[in-house]
């Protein structure tokens, strides 16, 4: 029998808010394409994700311009380990330091939501470390669109549509865990501020958003799509060393 979207959804929060681990490896592609020229830019973002309940904790991403890898890898990891919460970035010029952080992991997440292209918000949603709900949508916002194969696996295919918005869902239907996500939106002026949408909440500038606001500045109108890549895995066993990073101060 086919599940309705909202049974899809409601079974995929279930999934995640009952693991007692969880670990991911991923990646996101962004790319920011103007409306009136042929400019476009994009960014990858590998990411991976390690929970084991109830308080350890890790994401770590890094980022660069998609073909411009060599100019170098923004670094970001977040972590909670028994000695507390630390968080470390390195920018794409190799400089790194400690970020001063406040003890809720929720609020460094909010923060990163933009320069990860989401990957800090949408799993550790699920998994209860973020408010929220289940893909940023209400339950019935989502249509059941198609029945496809992901990496060899059935998934449903969620769709959700509003204005200026358009995003996809693939939920594996045996597991109900998420493996791919695509969105399209469309930013102006006034609502991306010259399309430069990834502040740094932590208060330290990031070379990439310079250059979305060197390239794209005259474009009135820009269009950000963004595929995330998830390959999840839930209740295995993750290593007490796994949480206990040790970047260069």
């Amino acid at each position: 029998m086919t599940p309705s979207a909202a049974e899809v959804v409601a079974r995929c929060a279930r999934v995640y808010a009952a693991c007692s681990t969880y670990r991911d490896r991923g990646e996101v592609h962004r790319t920011y394409r103007g409306a009136s020229s042929a400019r476009e830019l994009g960014v990858r973002v590998p990411f991976q994700t390690a929970f084991v309940r109830p308080h350890r904790f890790l994401f770590e991403f890094r980022r660069a311009r998609s073909g411009r890898e060599t100019e170098g890898w923004e670094h970001r990891a977040l972590w909670r380990d028994a000695r507390g919460v630390h968080a470390w970035a390195a920018q794409r010029d190799g400089s790194s330091r400690r970020l001063e952080l406040t003890p809720s992991i929720e609020h460094v997440l909010a923060d990163w939501r933009s320069p990860s292209a989401e990957a800090s918000h949408t799993a550790p949603q699920m998994l209860g470390l973020s408010s929220g709900v289940p893909f940023g949508r209400a339950p019935d916002a989502f249509e059941l669109a198609a029945r496809d194969e992901i990496d060899g696996r059935p998934a449903w295919r969620l769709a959700s549509a509003s204005f200026g918005f358009a995003g996809l869902w693939w939920i594996d239907v045996e597991r109900g865990l998420l493996l791919r996500a695509y969105s399209s939106r469309l930013a102006t002026a006034e609502r991306e501020q010259r399309f430069a949408p990834e502040t740094e909440g932590a208060g330290w500038a990031s070379g990439l958003e310079a250059d979305v606001e060197r390239e794209l500045a005259l474009e009135s109108r820009v269009t950000i799509e963004t595929t995330t890549f998830y390959r999840p895995e839930l209740d295995v066993e993750i290593p007490d060393g796994a949480f206990e990073l040790h970047p260069p101060d």
